[in-house]
């Protein structure tokens, strides 16, 4: 099995926004015509940072509200999460949905962190090679 992690996001119009957690009602997508955005576009215009983000740990992923816009994505620990997991339960590996979405590497490093410091102890001389 290889997991998928998504480089986008969805937006969606809550139909009460003092109703926000995962699974809320909606009306609707929003942004776009289907709601689908990229991760740099979530992170660069929509205002989706500091207090405004929750990361929800059973789903492994993370929201964001912007007045009546509910928009759900994986940010940086939600992709370590997800390459641990897949690591732990010895899947054949993980993809990514794309690269282009985003601009500064920031989801893919992420990957790459989890996968380095893995390896550290699988050196045929050690961890302090």
């Amino acid at each position: 099995m290889v997991l998928g992690l998504p480089y986008h996001g969805y937006a969606w119009t809550l139909l009460d926004p003092s109703t926000n957690e995962i699974g809320s009602p909606a009306t609707g997508p929003a942004v776009t015509l289907d709601g689908l955005i990229s991760y740099k576009f979530i992170k660069s215009n929509m205002r989706c940072n500091g207090e405004k983000v929750v990361y929800n740990s059973t789903y492994v992923t993370n929201y964001c509200i912007n007045d009546s816009v509910w928009i759900g994505y994986d940010d940086v620990e939600a992709i370590r999460t997800k390459v641990l997991y897949a690591r732990e339960k010895g899947l054949l590996g993980y993809k990514v949905w794309h690269v282009g979405n985003v601009d500064n590497w920031v989801l893919s490093k992420a990957a790459v962190t989890v996968e380095s410091v893995n390896q550290l102890g699988k050196h045929p001389r050690g961890a302090s090679q």
